[in-house]
């Protein structure tokens, strides 16, 4: 009986664009370019959809439960890592020009999101989590660690090896320093870092390029 409802898509696309498709109702939408690229889903009614001129190079997709949704937005660039949404109606939301280098982005637990502005920069090594993968209980084995949501919004610069918990938002143009763990959420404008992560410098925004 599990195999009729369980329905699994795996297929590698490279500069050929080669794939091979099986499931129910799974769609991908794809007007952008695929290197090496593993995409598996287990589940029915899920969408992948990728924006013009967007690239992802090296990127492992893994998409398990029912009615979740990626979006990548245009002009995307997404060089390796990992994009893992599990459970039922999670969403991960990638907004347009940002740019992506080896980063683990997961969302977990029914109706869940993760959700990336416009413009942002996200380097490697970068762990963003909606949930912690395991249950924690208390005393009366209650579950007291569900998940939450996070939003990030546009024009964001997050360092390598930083660590991004459930339930943050990071306001727009906002600096994350190398190895910080964000815990709450980060105002706008603003550097943060250390662990757990506080504001370290106010009043500040950045540039990609170097002036």
């Amino acid at each position: 009986m599990l195999s009729k409802i369980i329905y699994a898509i795996r297929f590698r696309i490279n500069k050929l664009n080669s794939k091979k498709v099986i499931g129910k109702n799974n769609q991908i939408i794809n007007q952008g370019s695929f290197y090496g690229t593993v995409i598996e889903i287990f589940g029915n009614n899920n969408s992948i959809e990728i924006g013009g001129n967007s690239i992802l190079r090296g990127v492992n997709i893994y998409i398990k439960g029912n009615n979740i949704k990626l979006y990548i937005g245009n002009s995307v660039s997404i060089k390796g890592g990992d994009l893992w949404l599990e459970d039922d109606a999670t969403k991960i939301w990638i907004d347009s020009n940002t740019t992506i280098e080896k980063a683990h982005i997961a969302v977990t637990e029914d109706g869940k999101e993760i959700k990336i502005g416009k413009d942002c920069m996200i380097a490697k090594e970068v762990e963003i989590r909606s949930g912690d993968s395991h249950s924690i209980i208390d005393y009366k084995f209650k579950r007291i660690n569900h998940a939450k949501n996070i939003l990030i919004g546009n024009h964001v610069w997050i360092g390598n090896r930083a660590i991004i918990l459930k339930g943050v938002e990071i306001g727009d143009n906002s600096i994350i320093a190398t190895g910080a763990i964000v815990t709450s959420n980060v105002p706008v404008n603003v550097i943060s870092g250390g662990i757990p992560s506080k504001t370290i410098k106010e009043n500040i925004n950045w540039k990609r390029e170097r002036i």
